[in-house]
């Protein structure tokens, strides 16, 4: 029987189905100096590099969204009150995380703690600090 790779591919299903089912771009670069690589691309990149589905089913995130360079999630509660993160990949290839917190009474998001030149390998690091949750076992 044929499976169906949305269902396989876990939890962010259609999202990730359909970046993986589309042809690659040919040529061309973005803003970034890059060949091909669209906004879905590297959202799926930086989850990667967070640590994929384990990371999703260690730390709770939903509700993934991605803009052309960035990834934005929702994060349950946590020890720095940040309800939201949002990973931008910079120009220089490192990356931006933002934590910001929702006030219900004036309807802002204020800043909790934000990185800048960030690279791949300290994402995981600077999750946990902020958040107190584990990324992996």
């Amino acid at each position: 029987m044929k499976t169906d790779k949305a269902i396989t591919i876990g939890a962010l299903g259609f999202l990730l189905y359909k970046a993986f089912s589309k042809p690659k771009s040919r040529g061309g670069t973005n803003g970034l100096g890059k060949t091909g690589l669209g906004g879905k691309e590297i959202a799926l990149e930086i989850l990667r590099q967070l640590g994929g589905n384990k990371f999703l089913a260690m730390t709770g995130a939903r509700n993934l969204a991605y803009d052309e360079y960035s990834l934005q999630m929702q994060l349950p509660r946590n020890r720095s009150g940040a309800k939201y993160l949002k990973i931008e990949l910079l120009a220089s290839d490192t990356y931006r995380m933002t934590f910001r917190k929702q006030n219900k009474k004036n309807f802002t998001f204020p800043i909790v703690a934000e990185y800048s030149d960030v690279y791949n390998d300290q994402l995981q690091d600077i999750f946990t600090e902020v958040t107190g949750f584990d990324t992996h076992l």
